[in-house]
């Protein structure tokens, strides 16, 4: 999902419930509410993250979790904060030198501990042409006839491939890569992308 809130700024949340069916639909209707009901009221992203992480491990059944990544960005200055409760990959493009960095998880999954506390958010900057790529595993872990993973790291030389390109004909280009590597296998879990790009001024 993505919102907005005061001052200008945007939130981006990508998250994964384990398993299928009804009871994890249930679940991401839930981790959805409790996002819209404090993202924008008082405190910060790390705030809302604990007090979602607190609400739902009262609503998850033993050996089940939500992997969770929240984006507030400044759309003025390009300025973000990034927190990840066990949610990658998570992948930041430098349109100069086109390199790749994957950025590291702050906590674990939400509803594991209650009382659980995360690590204070990344705070980093997009400059013009650079993106940040939320992703779910089904890109990473789609395998080949081989039982082959796709994996980070073609996941990043398909970023530096079409990086220079909008945001719909990047996760295009992603898709068709990663369609074409599986060979005909199945797809055994969702694909979700959400790209952020920091465009140049008109």
């Amino acid at each position: 999902d993505w919102l907005a809130l005061p001052n200008g700024r945007w939130a981006f949340i990508i998250a994964d419930v384990t398993g299928h069916g009804i009871g994890p639909a249930l679940l991401t209707a839930n981790c959805h509410a409790y996002v819209h009901a404090l993202f924008g009221s008082d405190g910060n992203l790390l705030t809302w993250v604990n007090r979602i992480n607190g609400f739902l491990a009262n609503d998850l059944e033993n050996g089940r979790f939500i992997t969770f990544l929240a984006v507030v960005l400044n759309p003025t200055d390009g300025s973000f904060s990034l927190l990840s409760a066990g949610h990658g990959p998570t992948l930041l493009y430098r349109a100069t030198g086109g390199s790749v960095e994957v950025l590291p998880t702050q906590g674990p999954p939400l509803g594991i501990v209650p009382e659980g506390r995360y690590n204070p958010p990344l705070e980093l900057r997009l400059d013009f042409g650079d993106i940040l790529i939320l992703l779910t595993d089904g890109f990473t872990e789609w395998v080949d006839p081989q039982a082959e993973q796709f994996g980070v790291n073609r996941t990043k030389m398909a970023l530096q491939r079409y990086g220079r390109l909008d945001a719909a004909r990047i996760i295009e280009g992603l898709h068709k890569e990663v369609v074409t590597f599986a060979a005909g296998t199945s797809q055994k879990d969702d694909l979700t992308a959400v790209v952020i790009k920091r465009t140049f001024p008109n």
